[in-house]
């Protein structure tokens, strides 16, 4: 984002999406500028209008939510059984039996076990996007044209 009109129409976008104070407004945008000019930070949150929105550098989005799922087992366990049974080694039924007894950790741990868990958050985007994963609040994904972010409200 190098251009001050891409600057403007981030703006707008944003506050079409968030709302907030022209001071909030600018703050974000201020931050996507300074990281998207500089490689650096690849996600963040900010406060917008009373809500939390978390941007996300659309470059890093799949590499932040691996590493999100793979420091989480119980989660990785939790997925729908007939989803997992597709990459590790135990059958819908297997994997319903341990769920039904809760023990989604140790499913999760076998997931990533199986080396897959690339393949496994792919399919996940795939079905769901990734605002069921970011976006605490709504599970909605906004993309921000001007830039090669995503926002997401998590409060």
């Amino acid at each position: 984002m190098r251009t001050l009109s891409n600057m403007i129409r981030t703006a707008h976008e944003i506050k079409s999406i968030a709302g907030g104070t022209p001071e909030e407004i600018k703050t974000a945008v201020a931050c996507i500028t300074s990281c998207s000019m500089s490689g650096g930070l690849e996600d963040t949150l900010l406060d917008i209008d009373g809500a939390e929105w978390r941007f996300i550098n659309d470059n890093y989005i799949d590499t932040i939510q691996q590493d999100e799922l793979a420091s989480d087992e119980y989660i990785l366990g939790c997925f729908y059984a007939s989803f997992l049974a597709k990459y590790i080694d135990m059958s819908v039924k297997q994997i319903e039996e341990a769920q039904e007894a809760e023990q989604y950790e140790l499913i999760g741990k076998l997931v990533l076990a199986s080396g897959k868990l690339e393949e496994i958050q792919q399919g996940y985007v795939s079905g769901d996007g990734y605002g069921h994963h970011f976006a605490h609040y709504d599970h909605n994904q906004y993309e921000l044209e001007a830039v090669c972010y995503s926002m997401f409200r998590v409060n």
